[in-house]
């Protein structure tokens, strides 16, 4: 009892001493940041700054550069497709219009997003060279896209569709890869000269419903609008699309064919009521002789080879538009 009566005294002043102590020790260790001193640049985005009370933080904005690397493009083509140093990326679908005629530069590059395609509703004239192709492909293509991740497949766009009033459309020395049914035409007065096909999905190329077996290499399909006037068309239906005359066109010979039929009908009924006439007046029947004259028989019989005249004009009309008629189904 007496040696804790004498130690006690001793314990607070002790508890005192190693307090400082190790107030000491951890002081030395541990760095105290003053209104001079600097925060070190970890992310590349917060400039070194003395920080002080008034101190902002700058922050370097970075944007993607992946737009930069092309055009966008959508929606009805100008007149003229330039070729540029970086290739277009078809965002939506894009279409040669109708009355038109668009001309693409040799080395143009697109490069199609899913579910998009080139429509030629009018003249397209696309000529590239042997040494600046145009290309049609993927916007995956790595052959032509460096910066994607990501690596092409057949049936990654739509393809290139020709619609009948395309007639006339060039394709020279064009790519088309990777998409769904590669060249599809409704018209065969169309120019590949050559194109390349490769990689597409169901078809590379159908023209009028049928499909040509084509290959990786080039390949040629040549049935420009020269063969279509030798075919018969006026060469003055292609100064504009098409489509706008040939329905004229039906229509004018569907006019024709009624109009032939009405008035064949009509003229081949008035040529039998004449002709009754005539061998009546022609018979040896006394009653009925009393009753005529001569001018009487030559206006009946003038009459009759009118009508005869109209049956075979109605005739002729009718074939026409029945020609005509068929022919707007024909192209």
């Amino acid at each position: 009892m007496i040696r804790f009566g004498i130690s006690a005294p001793l314990i607070a002043p002790a508890c005192i001493i190693l307090c400082m102590f190790f107030q000491i020790t951890f002081a030395q260790d541990v760095d105290t940041v003053s209104s001079k001193d600097t925060l070190p640049d970890t992310s590349n985005h917060i400039v070194d700054t003395p920080i002080t009370s008034d101190t902002a933080l700058t922050v370097n904005t970075v944007t993607s550069p992946v737009f930069d690397f092309f055009d966008s493009i959508a929606g009805l083509l100008p007149d003229t497709v330039k070729a540029k140093d970086k290739p277009y990326i078809v965002v939506g679908d894009i279409e040669a219009p109708m009355n038109k005629t668009v001309v693409i530069e040799p080395g143009t590059i697109f490069l199609f997003k899913n579910f998009t395609g080139l429509h030629v509703q009018g003249t397209l004239i696309a000529t590239g060279t042997r040494e600046r192709p145009i290309i049609f492909t993927s916007e995956n293509d790595r052959s032509v896209n460096k910066h994607t991740s990501l690596f092409a497949n057949p049936y990654d766009w739509n393809g290139i569709y020709i619609h009948s009033n395309g007639i006339g459309a060039v394709f020279s020395y064009c790519n088309v890869s990777y998409s769904v049914y590669g060249i599809t035409s409704e018209t065969k007065f169309i120019r590949l000269d050559p194109v390349t096909l490769r990689f597409n999905g169901k078809d590379n190329l159908i023209i009028e419903g049928k499909e040509l077996k084509t290959s990786d290499l080039q390949y040629y399909y040549i049935l420009s609008r020269k063969n279509a006037v030798e075919s018969g068309l006026p060469r003055n239906f292609f100064k504009d699309s098409f489509s706008f005359k040939r329905d004229l066109a039906g229509y004018g010979c569907f006019a024709i064919i009624v109009t032939s039929i009405i008035k064949g009908i009509d003229s081949g009924l008035n040529y039998l009521h004449a002709n009754n006439d005539l061998k009546n007046m022609s018979s040896d029947n006394p009653s009925i002789l009393r009753n005529i004259d001569e001018s009487d028989w030559t206006r009946i019989k003038n009459k009759r080879d009118d009508y005869r005249r109209y049956c075979l004009f109605s005739l002729a009309g009718l074939a026409i538009g029945v020609a005509g008629f068929s022919w707007t189904f024909t192209f």
